[in-house]
């Protein structure tokens, strides 16, 4: 079967058609690209300058802690908190006896012995 006239479509642009604008395009291209990425590393290495100094020097927190908060940090309200429980549940999997909140710890810890002779003399 025959095609219509409008069924046929044109042929695309060949290389060699305005090779000299092309040519110049892609050598602007090539220029901006080396300029943002230059930039991109510069603000990189001032980030990783920043965390090392704050976040490792002077708080001592290790900067893979850190990141993970931020990552939870920058979740909206409802995807956080589901984070911060699938986080609770795997580690408290993982790691059979450990505590992960320090408010857990502390409801749930077996009285000492002053604690229980206080309470039992009230």
């Amino acid at each position: 079967m025959a095609k219509r006239a409008d069924q046929f479509q044109e042929d695309p642009p060949k290389a060699n058609h305005n090779a000299k604008a092309r040519k110049e395009i892609i050598r602007k291209v090539a220029s901006d690209l080396d300029r943002i990425e230059a930039e991109i590393k510069e603000k990189r290495e001032e980030a990783a300058k920043i965390r090392n100094e704050k976040i490792k020097g002077e708080l001592g927190m290790k900067i893979a802690d850190f990141n993970l908060a931020r990552r939870v940090y920058k979740l909206e309200d409802d995807d956080r908190a589901e984070a911060v429980d699938t986080f609770r549940e795997a580690y408290e999997a993982l790691c059979k006896g450990d505590q992960l909140d320090w408010l857990d710890a502390t409801s749930q810890a077996p009285a000492t012995n002053g604690a229980a002779e206080s309470a039992a003399a009230h």
